[in-house]
């Protein structure tokens, strides 16, 4: 029977500060990313989180680097649909870390062979990925990923203890940004006669978020997040997304500690080398 032994215990205890520590939801998908790699053997890793009322709509994608691209969007979104995983996962509780290992090569095979364009882009044989609840009507997960090395029952156990805190410190990181939000969207909607979606997007756009990212932090469409940046702009009387933000702040309190347009904790995904793809 596969146990794990002492030191990874220890890498485990040494990990979870780190993955507590992130003061918003956009920067906690990025900086678990090297953290993760800490804990369980892999060429990369990345976080996957798809809409599935009607159909399904990727709405999370957080990567090392950037390997999707705008064409290759319709072709994940598809993949779910026929992906082994889901449908093992669908209607079962508790939900663990699967391996490709753990579906019939059939089955798998059949789906890679039907998506080979979307798997080659992506660069990857051997994959293990831990559910993660992002909230009603989703299914989501954190991926390791390798070329060519399996992946061992070793590093399941590792998957599967790392799971409810990837979950509990996402949600953490998701309420503080909720908290942060609120609190610019009571002082600057007298500012600027804000509605209240355009006061939590111009947080974030204030703070250098791409609509992509706004949608991901707030969980609407980059196009909603895009359309209230637009009417931000034309209340502001400004041209572009840079000096709107600089409207913004200078409008809030001198002491940037704390100006309601300025998230605790941004700066640490300005240092991240982790790349969110941009949904067309």
């Amino acid at each position: 029977m596969t146990r794990l032994l002492p030191r990874d215990f220890d890498a485990f205890l040494r990990a979870l500060p780190e993955l507590y520590a992130s003061r918003n939801s956009h920067a906690f998908l990025e900086q678990s990313l090297p953290v993760c790699r800490t804990l369980v053997r892999c060429d990369y890793c990345a976080w996957t989180g798809f809409a599935v009322a009607g159909k399904a709509r990727l709405i999370i994608l957080v990567e090392p680097e950037r390997r999707m691209t705008p064409r290759l969007f319709p072709l994940f979104e598809q993949g779910l649909g026929s992906h082994p995983f889901a449908s093992h996962w669908a209607g079962r509780e508790p939900r663990t870390s699967l391996m490709d290992s753990d579906v019939p090569e059939r089955a798998w095979s059949t789906h890679m062979s039907a998506f080979e364009d979307l798997y080659r882009a992506m660069d990857f044989a051997r994959n293990l990925t831990v559910p993660i609840d992002f909230g009603p009507d989703t299914i989501g997960g954190f991926s390791f990923v390798n070329k060519k090395r399996s992946f061992t029952e070793r590093d399941r156990l590792q998957a599967n203890l790392l799971q409810p805190h990837l979950e509990q410190a996402y949600k953490n990181a998701c309420l503080f940004t909720q908290t942060m939000t609120s609190s610019a969207e009571v002082r600057s909607r007298p500012v600027f006669d804000f509605t209240v979606m355009e006061s939590r997007v111009a947080f974030w756009l204030a703070a250098g978020k791409t609509n992509w990212e706004i949608g991901v932090i707030l969980g609407c469409a980059p196009r909603t997040a895009e359309k209230h940046v637009e009417r931000i702009l034309q209340k502001l009387h400004v041209e572009n997304r840079t000096a709107a933000a600089a409207l913004i702040v200078g409008n809030g309190p001198a002491d940037a500690s704390n100006n309601a347009f300025l998230p605790v904790g941004s700066h640490a995904s300005e240092d991240s080398d982790a790349s969110i793809a941009q949904r067309p």
